[in-house]
C-alpha cells in the first residue's frame, strides 16, 4: 500500500493538473479511512460508477 507522503505526492499532482488547465474549477475530494478501504477491497461508491482508477489515468469504462 501506499504512503501518506505518496498518496498526499499523488493528490497535489492532479490537484496542479487541474489548476493548470481550468480557469474555474470546482474539486469535491472524498477521504476514505484505510481500513475501510482494505476491508471492503473497492469503495462502494466507486463500484456503482463506470469509472476505472489507475495509477495514473481515471476514465470510464466506455474510454477503455
Amino acid at each position: 500500500m501506499f504512503s501518506d507522503e505518496n498518496n498526499a505526492e499523488e493528490n497535489a499532482k492532479i490537484l496542479s493538473i487541474i489548476h493548470k488547465n481550468f480557469d474555474t474549477a470546482t474539486v469535491i475530494m472524498e477521504c476514505i479511512a484505510k481500513m475501510w478501504v482494505k476491508r471492503e477491497g473497492v469503495e462502494k461508491s466507486i463500484q456503482q460508477t463506470t469509472v476505472c482508477i489507475t495509477n495514473n489515468l481515471i476514465k470510464t469504462n466506455t474510454e477503455q
